[in-house]
């Protein structure tokens, strides 16, 4: 039996194929649908949580001291907008939960246990994975995070896939 903290050292099956650093590729190839993970914009999901782990202590204070500043009702707005608009198809809290998990342990190793940052990795990631949500509700529930992530500023469905010089990529 595999416990929480084997899981993450885990080995993949013999018998099958695992995904190499052309995850969404790879994956198709492989017969696997990487779309099963987190909705069409998986790639993007999968380099936020990246991102995400490699943040410093000195971030990951700035992402806390913005999320508390953050209007709570604004924030519970754009999650009731989230949650109507949200398709089967994009698995928001999936993808939250990972992120969550992500922060947790990004947070843990750096010694910032601030639960504000957990918050703020999981309303990004949702945003990230739902994709199509209205540009006021991404950059709310995205803002504390795109303070140090800067590619998470703008919305996937307004930027074309163009970004200002200097920013990463979340994986388009």
């Amino acid at each position: 039996m595999t416990t929480t903290r084997d899981s993450a050292t885990a080995r993949p099956h013999p018998d099958r194929s695992t995904s190499g650093s052309g995850l969404p590729q790879d994956a198709r190839r492989n017969g696997y649908h990487s779309t099963a993970l987190f909705g069409p914009n998986t790639p993007r999901v999968l380099q936020f949580l990246v991102n995400l782990r490699n943040l410093s202590p000195a971030q990951i204070k700035l992402v806390t001291g913005t999320w508390n500043q953050a209007s709570p009702l604004d924030r519970a707005l754009a999650w009731a907008h989230l949650a109507t608009a949200a398709k089967p198809e994009h698995p928001v809290m999936a993808a939250a939960s990972a992120a969550r998990r992500a922060a947790m342990q990004t947070a843990r190793a750096a010694g910032q246990d601030d639960w504000a940052f957990w918050a703020a990795a999981w309303d990004a990631a949702a945003a990230v994975a739902a994709g199509d949500l209205a540009d006021g509700d991404y950059q709310t529930l995205t803002h504390p995070l795109g303070t140090v992530m800067p590619a998470l500023n703008g919305h996937a469905s307004t930027t074309g896939g163009r970004r200002p010089a200097g920013q990463v990529a979340l994986g388009r």
